[in-house]
């Protein structure tokens, strides 16, 4: 009872001073701790009981918890030294080192938790420091991209605009060479800005391979510039180099092309002890350090932005010029650095479609599968939409949806085996809530990856498209009520719904003298009305509300422009259900009708 009145009155002495906020010096607690650990064993004697080792064993957890494995084993050599002595003093040489070899062996095991603890902790401050170098380096990256698309607008757009806007104004004072020049110069420049959108976008590139990326490069520099070409490139470099070694060709294959006024152009890509070497040469003028330099000051980014690159890289660049010999460029960029600049890439692509991804699906419902149809997330809105837990939803195995009608799933799976390989892509849908009801939905598929995890995943979103075909049935009934009147009624008739006209029969055209399309879905519906009667046309149509049905005589404008007076019959018509499908009108003549005259232009003036 002591020992455990001792034991509850330090670990609540601690509590209490660290809830309060004090700092406790590390020194005093190096020396506090052990005392403690000596006096528990002082009071219990743990030679004589397990139980009486038990505090014994719970303060070594605590140390292996806490302390580095040094730490550990000074306090834990010693109270095992302590355990043996007070043993062998209230018992005997045997039980004294009975219960100093106890000790030695919990001792031994919680060394072995402390350096699992120890090495954990270690990792998780290594993939702290990473994250933190990795973050540094997507922003450097980003970075580095507005400043490579600023140097090319720069450099190629923006020189070809000024040069076209000084011929463009020489040619306005008559200069019609100039003048050509510029509309050359516009041509030039849109080119300039086409490739510029092709620069920013290499996966039609990427997804030839590497080779066949860059002779593509060099093929399309070579038909502008009338170069002869040579291309080698290593059949063991890894596609997956294109992001990174790309730019740097297309930046060097277009400086010989716009600079160097050559006629040859060298291209190699050769793999050389662990590391990626480019070499592109050519046999123009030559670069020398002090036009490089003069270059720089003038405002062309081309080389200092490559050194940037490639110093970003941790590579070498080597520039090699021989005044009216041509020049040499010779980079080479190591493995492991190419690799590392790939995964940046890669993690910032990945994070921006997974952004982009749930900013499309927002604010519509959303669920996140695997490729195998298994769902990893979900969303609250999909929950309250649904009816469907999280639970539910998160417990279902792959490709058991409980959203998906039975029927349907196979076809479900099968649709996005096929279309796994596009980016996204969108299907009508049946979306099944828990309480048995059936939405009619549009599924927007986006196949992104995980930024966290690199998992390729499914981010569905479910668009609610119930009204939409709620409105398309009633459209269908309304289409079918229209062809069971006109086949029951052989007068002139229309149909209007909320004063639009929505149907008419050919009687009706032939007394009028207006065509279908004239009259179905017109602006102003009642243009064939005089002005001189609308107020009788529209006291009718109040009639036909009010009162289900009324009859009037009025007057209406043919197409020939002769008013002629018409009887006519109105009747309100609502579907088996109650909703209102608008009016039903059938006209007859109410007197001699002159034979229709030339048509007048239409006018829809009221």
């Amino acid at each position: 009872m002591a020992a455990l009145i001792l034991a509850f009155a330090y670990s609540l002495t601690l509590w209490v001073t660290v809830r309060r906020g004090a700092w406790i010096p590390g020194r005093i607690l190096e020396v506090t701790d052990p005392a403690v650990a000596l006096a528990l064993v002082a009071v219990l004697d743990p030679g004589r009981s397990a139980f009486a080792r038990t505090p014994i064993l719970l303060m070594l957890i605590g140390w292996a918890l806490l302390c580095t494995q040094r730490e550990l084993w000074v306090r834990g050599l010693g109270v095992s030294v302590f355990v043996g002595a007070v043993g062998t003093a209230r018992h005997d040489v045997a039980t004294g080192g009975k219960a100093a070899a106890y000790t030695l062996v919990v001792l031994a095991i919680c060394s072995g938790v402390a350096r699992r603890v120890a090495e954990r902790s270690a990792r998780i401050a290594a993939l702290e420091a990473r994250a933190g170098e990795l973050q540094a380096e997507v922003g450097d990256l980003e970075r580095r991209e507005r400043a490579r698309m600023a140097q090319l607008l720069h450099d190629d757009a923006l020189q070809r605009l000024l040069a076209a806007r000084q011929d463009l104004d020489q040619g306005l004072d008559g200069d019609a060479e100039a003048l050509a020049r510029a509309v050359g110069g516009l041509g030039d420049a849109t080119h300039a800005l086409r490739g510029l959108t092709f620069v920013a976008n290499d996966d039609a590139l990427q997804a030839a391979g590497l080779e066949s990326a860059v002779r593509r490069i060099v093929a399309d520099a070579a038909a502008r510039a009338g170069l002869q070409t040579t291309v080698q490139v290593d059949p063991g470099l890894d596609g997956t180099l294109g992001p990174v070694v790309l730019p740097i060709v297309r930046e060097l294959v277009s400086n010989v092309e716009r600079h160097a006024a050559a006629s040859e152009l060298r291209v190699a890509l050769v793999r050389q002890s662990g590391a990626v070497v480019i070499e592109v040469g050519d046999d123009g003028r030559g670069v020398t350090r002090s036009r490089l330099h003069d270059a720089v000051r003038d405002g062309h980014l081309g080389i200092s932005g490559l050194r940037r690159r490639v110093a970003g890289l941790h590579g070498t660049i080597d520039i090699d010029g021989r005044p009216g010999a041509g020049t040499d460029v010779r980079v080479v960029l190591a493995d492991e650095e190419i690799r590392a600049q790939r995964a940046v890439e890669d993690a910032l692509r990945n994070e921006r479609e997974w952004n982009a991804a749930l900013v499309a699906g927002f604010p519509d419902p959303f669920v996140v599968t695997t490729v195998d149809m298994r769902v990893v997330d979900v969303s609250d809105r999909f929950v309250a939409t649904t009816g469907w837990s999280r639970a539910e939803l998160l417990a279902a195995g792959p490709g058991q949806l409980p959203y998906i009608e039975p029927e349907a799933a196979d076809e479900v799976r099968e649709r996005a085996v096929r279309r796994s390989g596009e980016r996204e892509y969108e299907s009508e849908e049946v979306l099944v809530c828990r309480d048995g009801r059936r939405l009619d939905v549009i599924a927007s598929v986006h196949n992104v990856r995980d930024p966290r995890g690199q998992r390729a995943l499914r981010l569905v979103t479910f668009k609610d498209i119930s009204a939409r075909r709620a409105t398309e049935r009633q459209l269908r009934e309304e289409r079918d009520l229209s062809t069971a009147f006109r086949r029951i009624m052989r007068e002139a008739y229309m149909q209007t719904l909320d004063g639009v006209i929505v149907d008419v029969n050919d009687a009706l055209c032939a007394l009028l003298g207006f065509s279908r399309e004239d009259l179905i879905g017109a602006e102003r519906p009642y243009f064939f009305f005089p002005r001189e009667g609308l107020p009788d046309a529209f006291a009718f149509a109040t009639g036909v509300e009010e009162q289900g049905q009324a009859e009037a005589t009025l007057q209406v404008r043919r197409a020939d422009g002769v008013v002629i007076e018409v009887a006519v019959v109105g009747v309100a018509v609502r579907a088996a259900n109650g909703r209102r499908l608008g009016r039903m009108l059938s006209v007859r003549a109410a007197g001699p009708v002159p034979a229709m005259g030339p048509i007048v232009p239409l006018s829809r003036e009221v």
